[in-house]
């Protein structure tokens, strides 16, 4: 397992902490308002493909990681599924979806992307499935069993054979059969409104095993681990059943804060070794350590506490469904990244505004620049927010894209339409430079991008101004301009990032490859950027959006559409990584960073990737892996003092 830097995405250390210590479980939430078709989930699976599948009391809901495809009942279409509510979802060992409904039970066609629904004349031995289904599971021979309310438990061998209708023998509460699994060769476990029994396969009998597990109870699900213990889930508390058929009963203590958090239970699923967690009705998630004997209790982190589903998929995410507040999602194996959104109401928050940048200026206090929302300012130390805004302080403009500290300590914030601003710490005021048309000294045009104190002048790009150099003494401005006459001069007028090298090089990413600046003789060598990967269709590599030179020397560059390129200074040789060939999560780099262990963090238009530098492999991460949605803002990054990494985006910042 790769490690992963501390970032704020929080990639957040899983491991077990000592005893007393609440481990970390973040979760996401997915509402109507991601697409859900109904924020009230019942079942959860996974299929083959890797897609969830979540069933609502309003539709069945296929999910990629991206979005939502809605299955409901159309009256007129035999092959929709049977009703909008669905109890229960189910893989068989052909890698086929099961679903149940409040009208009986459905399979799923992905080829043809259409249910069987057996209230149809098409399947009459299965008729009697049309209604009132509960559970279903399947035995290691294939036979698939299932559970009724009042219509006691049906065996399907195939589609088109008979199914065969078994009942059991005793009162009306122990007739309504609602979860069942496999317990060995030849048995059943089934749980009812009223206690465990057993069906034997052979003989199709059903054994009373209330007194031996207890009676008066409702069996809400029951799960086998790996050392054939069933964990059977209950409104009476936790009941585990040993291989040789041992009881241990596990229930609320009101005196013991570490016990089990309440005993009206949903389900329980594993979670690392040694280590379950356990859906309690109303009071979230408890997760049980089995060798502290600790229960830790997680309420707060989930959209809700009234939880109806609880599953573990095959990369290990934790997906918890809620009643009436939609899905809560983690990522258990590269753990959550974690969204600081926006929040109007909030003064320790950012209000408004797409995050453009990032900084920690010389005393520690972190400043966040928006597109649209001004300038934001924590002190250390403090937990409110100072906000700037257009009109207050000097500043005239709320679309800030970026900013720089000088060596004076003076602050320096780029904008669009606004021009140029200083800021003055011990005055905490904002002075603006503004272009003027009469002035061949003033800044080149009022929009402004990417900035760096560079050789004692400030050094400023823009859109389609070229570069200005703001001589700080005289506070008039130089502009340097392409032309098209002079191969000296820089690559385009639309430059859109500086990078200075550990050399003291200054660097310039622009639309049209990327240049360096000779001091000496004031001009620039100019890198015109082709294509030499091996895949043999050319890409647009030349427009340069970022630059990262890593630990070991090499610059890396982020294009707009071309990929991730490396560039060898010393023989100006490159080559390009591009999403198609190499992993990427896409070939528009918004961002790069290094960490600390000395990979590259990449973020682009399809989420984040990180890149190996040694290997030159890509692991990509979406929203699939406990990505949030948002949309990555240009150069909008920042790495402070302890390893944390910091990526704007246009719903707060990761």
């Amino acid at each position: 397992m790769f490690r992963f830097l501390v970032v704020l995405f929080f990639i957040v250390c899983t491991s077990l902490n000592v005893a007393g210590q609440k481990p970390p479980l973040v979760f996401h939430h997915l509402t109507v308002a991601d697409g859900l078709s109904e924020n009230t989930i019942r079942a959860i699976v996974e299929d083959d493909k890797g897609y969830m599948w979540f069933g609502c009391e309003d539709g069945l809901n296929k999910y990629n990681g991206y979005e939502f495809t809605i299955y409901r009942n159309t009256p007129d279409n035999p092959y929709s599924v049977s009703s909008r509510n669905i109890t229960a979802l189910f893989i068989d060992s052909k890698k086929q979806l099961w679903v149940v409904t409040s009208n009986g039970l459905n399979l799923y066609d992905p080829i043809l992307d259409i249910f069987y629904n057996f209230n149809n004349d098409k399947y009459p031995a299965l008729k009697p499935l049309s209604g009132n289904v509960e559970g279903i599971t399947e035995d290691k021979e294939g036979v698939i069993w299932v559970t009724t309310k009042d219509n006691g438990l049906y065996k399907i061998t195939s589609l088109d054979k008979v199914s065969k209708r078994m009942s059991p023998p005793f009162e009306e509460n122990c007739k309504h059969l609602d979860y069942l699994i496999t317990e060995n060769d030849s048995t059943l476990l089934i749980g009812t409104w009223d206690g465990l029994f057993r069906f034997n396969k052979k003989t199709e009998r059903f054994i009373d095993l209330r007194s031996q597990y207890g009676r008066g109870y409702e069996v809400r699900s029951i799960f086998k681990d790996d050392k054939q213990n069933l964990w059977v889930s209950t409104t009476d508390g936790l009941k585990i059943i040993s291989k040789d058929g041992a009881l241990t009963i596990i229930k609320n203590d009101e005196k013991n804060i570490n016990s089990l958090g309440g005993n009206n239970l949903n389900n329980v699923i594993p979670y690392k070794k040694d280590v379950y967690l356990i859906g309690i009705d109303g009071l979230g998630i408890d997760m049980y350590d089995t060798k502290k004997q600790l229960f830790y209790h997680y309420s707060d982190e989930l959209s809700s506490p009234n939880l109806n589903s609880l599953y573990k998929d095959s990369k290990g995410d934790i997906w918890a469904g809620t009643y009436l507040n939609g899905m809560n999602y983690s990522n258990t194996t590269t753990n959550l990244f974690v969204l600081k959104k926006n929040d109007p109401n909030s003064k320790r928050a950012i209000q408004k505004g797409i995050i453009t940048g990032f900084l920690k200026d010389y005393d520690n206090t972190l400043w966040i620049t928006t597109d649209g929302g001004g300038i934001y300012r924590r002190k250390e130390g403090e937990e409110d927010i100072t906000h700037y805004e257009a009109g207050k302080k000097g500043l005239t403009n709320n679309v800030i894209i970026t900013m720089m500290q000088d060596k004076e300590h003076f602050l320096w914030f780029s904008s669009y339409g606004g021009g140029l601003y200083k800021y003055d710490p011990q005055l905490d005021t904002f002075y603006v430079y503004n272009n003027d048309p009469l002035d061949s000294t003033s800044l080149f045009n009022n929009f402004t991008k990417s900035m760096i104190d560079f050789n004692d002048h400030i050094w400023i790009c823009g859109y389609g101004g070229g570069v200005s150099l703001l001589d700080k003494k005289t506070n008039k401005f130089k502009t340097y301009l392409h032309s098209n006459k002079d191969d000296t001069t820089i690559p385009t007028d639309w430059v859109h990032t500086f990078y200075i090298d550990k050399d003291s090089t200054l660097w310039l990413g622009t639309f049209d490859g990327i240049s360096w600046y000779n001091l000496k003789d004031n001009n620039f060598k100019n890198y015109i950027l082709k294509n030499r990967s091996s895949d043999s269709h050319q890409v647009d590599i030349n427009t340069v959006i970022d630059i990262c030179q890593d630990s070991k020397g090499t610059l890396w560059l982020g294009t707009m559409g071309g990929g991730l390129i490396s560039f060898n200074k010393k023989t100006g040789k490159h080559y390009a990584y591009t999403s198609e060939k190499d992993g990427l999560s896409n070939n528009c780099i918004k961002s790069i960073v290094e960490d600390d262990m000395g990979n590259l963090w990449l973020s682009t238009n399809n989420g984040i990737t990180k890149f190996n530098i040694d290997t030159k492999k890509c692991k990509a991460f979406t929203v699939k892996d406990g990505l949030p949605h948002c949309s990555f803002y240009f150069n909008s990054k920042y790495k402070d003092e302890s390893g944390k990494i910091y990526f704007g985006s246009n719903n707060g910042y990761l």
